[in-house]
């Protein structure tokens, strides 16, 4: 038979279990079977999404 996952053929969209922050929101996205998949949301007022992770915000940053 022939080895490898089933979907739509080509290279998958993402690298299994890298994290990215979703182009909307205050949000992280996984990659899960080759597809971006919402994650966690990062805490509204206190954290920003930095390179797939939450990360507090500079003091002084933060949205009024």
């Amino acid at each position: 038979g022939k080895g490898g996952s089933g979907g739509s053929g080509g290279s998958p969209a993402c690298t299994e279990g890298k994290k990215r922050c979703a182009s909307t929101g205050n949000s992280i996205e996984v990659c899960t079977e080759g597809a971006w998949v919402a994650g966690s949301a990062c805490t509204p007022e206190t954290q920003t999404c930095t390179s797939g992770k939450c990360i507090a915000c500079a003091q002084g940053t933060q949205a009024a």
